[in-house]
C-alpha cells in the first residue's frame, strides 16, 4: 500500500470518526501498520466499514490490520472453496448407480434385521 493510499485511508477514517487525530505520528503509525503489508486497500477499507457498522470507537491502525487480514482470509477460503468445487469432476452415471445399488443393499440389509412385530428387542415373548 502507497503512501498516498495511507493518507486518503486516514481521511476516510476521519471522515466517519471526526476525532481521529491527524498529526506526524499518527499518520507514521498508520504508514508503518498498514503502509508496509500485503494487505489490498479493498480489504482495509472494508474493514474500516466494518467497524463503523459495528458502532465502535475510532479504531488503531492494528484494529484494522487485524480486521482486514481476517477479510482477506475470508476472501482467499471462498475463492478457493470455488475453485474447487469447479475443479472437482461431477460422478460418471457407473458411479451414481453403483452408490445406488450400495445404497439399496444397506436398506434391504437393515431391513431383514428389523425385529419382527410382537416381540421386544427381536425376542420372542414366552407365555
Amino acid at each position: 500500500m502507497e503512501k498516498s493510499e495511507v493518507g486518503n485511508l486516514i481521511l476516510f477514517v476521519k471522515g466517519i470518526w471526526q476525532d481521529q487525530s491527524t498529526d506526524d505520528p499518527t499518520i507514521l503509525a498508520w504508514i508503518k501498520v498498514l503502509g508496509e503489508t500485503k494487505l489490498t486497500l479493498s480489504a482495509i477499507e472494508q474493514a474500516v466499514l466494518d467497524w463503523a457498522r459495528a458502532g465502535h470507537d475510532r479504531p488503531t491502525p492494528g484494529q484494522i490490520y487485524h480486521k482486514a487480514l481476517l477479510i482477506e482470509h475470508e476472501e482467499s477460503e471462498r475463492a478457493r472453496y470455488s475453485r474447487k468445487a469447479l475443479s472437482e469432476p461431477r460422478p460418471s452415471p457407473e458411479e451414481i448407480a453403483r452408490v445406488r445399488a450400495l445404497l439399496r443393499e444397506t436398506i434391504e440389509y437393515m431391513d431383514a434385521k428389523k425385529p419382527k412385530a410382537g416381540s421386544a428387542n427381536g425376542i420372542a415373548r414366552r407365555s
